[in-house]
């Protein structure tokens, strides 16, 4: 039931964007989906930012996974009742839990083991949550899922944990987080979750336009088949001059339907867990 109530307000997160910070695109081609990330990492301990972190994860054969936000919970100290968990780990453990391996089926519950976790630490400690919410809009996480349907069509899509009071007084409920999956649509594509990235890609903006100008210079001895690729690759990398927290190396994915490959991984040290 929350998944439906706090998809109504999907349609905003979808049309516009997360914001600064992370990077993401994601890209139907005539080969399959190209799902990009920057590297870019800011830790609470630490007033430097990391530029090695992994944000895609190769789920399986036909299932790639990235995501953006607060992807992880570490506890501090022993008396921390809150568990450990990170975004990415919970994505490979919604892959082995759900055998069909559908898209909209590991998504949901990928969607499900992060809402439980994230009020778990609400429960813990509520003024932190509803601070890291409202650093972006509501949102507590956000993860993609691009890859192959249960009817063996492509697709992409967007699952969203966020804070919602008003599911206090709609649904009845005593901690006010939720769920929403939403198709990225055709016509949105290519898609980033990043607000700076999405402007760029659209190319109707004075500094859009001026970026692709420098795309067209600098693309001159590109190879075609390596084109668009190369082309959203660099929309991550321009970003970074606008939005100190995107930051190459990019790293790229492409899922088809009958495999997920990498296109380039320079921080990743593995396809199936975090850096």
């Amino acid at each position: 039931m929350l998944a439906r109530v706090v998809a109504v307000t999907l349609s905003l997160f979808v049309a516009a964007d997360l914001g600064k910070a992370t990077s993401i695109v994601v890209d139907v081609t005539s080969d399959g989906i190209i799902v990009l990330a920057d590297s870019r990492a800011e830790d609470s301990s630490s007033t430097a930012p990391r530029d090695d972190q992994c944000k895609i994860a190769i789920l399986g054969p036909n299932l790639i996974f990235a995501e953006t936000g607060n992807e992880g919970y570490k506890p501090s100290v022993s008396t921390d009742w809150v568990p450990e968990w990170h975004g990415t780990a919970e994505a490979v453990k919604a892959y082995i839990l759900v055998k069909s391996h559908s898209l909209d089926d590991v998504a949901l519950q990928w969607s499900l083991q992060l809402t439980e976790n994230f009020k778990i630490f609400y429960r813990a400690d509520p003024k932190r949550v509803r601070e890291l919410a409202r650093l972006s809009w509501g949102n507590l996480v956000v993860g993609i899922f691009a890859g192959k349907d249960s009817s063996g069509k492509m697709r992409a899509l967007v699952a969203r944990v966020a804070l919602d009071d008003t599911l206090i007084e709609r649904e009845n409920v005593l901690i006010p987080i939720g769920h929403a999956i939403s198709e990225i649509p055709v016509d949105r594509q290519p898609y980033s979750t990043n607000g700076v990235t999405q402007e760029l890609l659209d190319g109707k903006t004075d500094r859009a336009l001026a970026v692709a100008e420098l795309w067209v210079k600098s693309s001159r001895h590109v190879p075609k088949r390596d084109r668009q690729l190369r082309r959203l690759e660099f929309m991550i990398e321009q970003t970074a001059n606008y939005d100190e927290g995107v930051h190459p190396p990019v790293n790229a994915a492409l899922v088809t339907t009958t495999s997920s490959i990498w296109l380039q991984n320079k921080t990743c040290q593995s396809p199936h867990s975090p850096c």
